[in-house]
């Protein structure tokens, strides 16, 4: 389960993911460390698998003649000049693709077939999947990092459970930022990276952008813990952490499985003895407070969407849009020009 909510600070109004149940990492230590890095990788290897499906599928779609705009490391650190000089540039060969694919797809309804049939939607959707499992990747890794000598070679494969050389945290963040900004600009040039208008103020909601602010949400909350095998407060209960005991799958009266807490389970069938791992489980969680910090618990806690002012609208578009109109946004197609700290703080210029 995912809590989002929104907030206002310094005239911004913003929206970000406060609480994910059932995924906390470790407060600190070599075991948060760990669990960082297993997820980090993990989330690499979905957003590389995807944007790998969805480039084959893209490049099926290509007529003759029309290429994908030649590739650039955006991830590279650039000048705000020089990442608006070649991200205008950007933007212009990205939809000036998109465009002669929509003429095509329009000859195409005229004989009663399409450009952009369903092996399309699959590249749409594996592309931002790739994007957000790639930024995923990147909160993961950078606050394993924070833990990490950087010069200590990391053995990927204890991780993964594949070959892999070595390498340090430098090499494995700086890797899936060069994802995010690969998948980001096939999202934007090819897809669509919208902007969302609610209560008066439109919203950037780009995976990209938001990804270099380097700081989220971490959620004060008053919580009680119950055995997984007993349901009773661990602390009285006779049941050690890690061990396996034997179990009478039930329902409750709500239909929720006793063994997996899921509703209507089609997995444990009520009466039969199931091996539980003994581990104390949060519930009834109550949230009592919001904190913006640059390390939140849960690395994953972070603006999901930000408010624009008007003179950024004007000077984007030339205007003001209208409610409900789509608005698109470039950012995911621009150079990298660093990282953003907490608001207030001096920006971090290293990318």
């Amino acid at each position: 389960m995912t809590l989002e909510r929104s907030r206002s600070t310094a005239g911004l109004r913003f929206r970000s993911i406060m609480l994910h149940v059932g995924v906390m990492p470790p407060a600190a230590g070599p075991a948060r460390t760990d669990w960082c890095l297993e997820h980090g990788l993990a989330s690499l290897k979905i957003a590389r698998r995807n944007y790998g499906l969805a480039l084959r599928k893209v490049l099926t779609h290509l007529p003759d003649r029309l290429d994908l705009p030649p590739t650039y490391p955006l991830h590279e650190l650039h000048s705000e000049k020089a990442a608006t000089d070649i991200g205008c540039g950007r933007v212009e060969s990205w939809f000036g693709l998109r465009k002669r694919l929509d003429a095509l797809d329009e000859s195409l309804r005229q004989r009663n077939l399409v450009l952009y049939d369903a092996e399309w939607q699959v590249a749409q959707k594996a592309s931002r999947t790739a994007l957000q499992s790639a930024a995923d990747s990147f909160n993961w890794l950078d606050d394993a990092r924070k833990d990490i000598d950087h010069e200590q070679l990391i053995d990927i494969t204890s991780y993964t459970g594949q070959s892999a050389n070595p390498q340090t945290a430098d090499m494995l963040v700086d890797q899936a930022h060069t994802m995010v900004h690969s998948a980001g600009e096939l999202v934007g040039g090819l897809f669509g990276c919208r902007m969302t208008y609610d209560e008066d103020r439109w919203y950037d909601e780009c995976v990209v952008s938001l990804l270099h602010l380097r700081f989220g949400t971490s959620a004060g909350l008053r919580v009680r813990y119950e055995c997984t095998v007993c349901r009773e407060d661990p602390g009285d209960c006779e049941h050690e952490p890690g061990q396996t005991y034997a179990m009478s799958a039930a329902r409750s009266e709500e239909g929720v499985c006793t063994v997996c807490d899921k509703a209507d389970c089609p997995t444990h069938e009520p009466g039969i003895i199931y091996e539980i791992v003994a581990d104390a489980k949060l519930t009834d969680p109550y949230l009592r407070e919001v904190t913006l910090t640059p390390r939140p618990r849960d690395p994953l806690c972070r603006i999901t969407s930000l408010s624009v002012g008007d003179d950024y609208l004007l000077a984007t578009l030339g205007r003001l849009p209208e409610p409900g109109e789509i608005v698109l946004d470039h950012k995911c197609m621009y150079p990298c020009t660093g990282f953003r700290g907490m608001p207030g703080e001096q920006s971090e210029i290293s990318a």
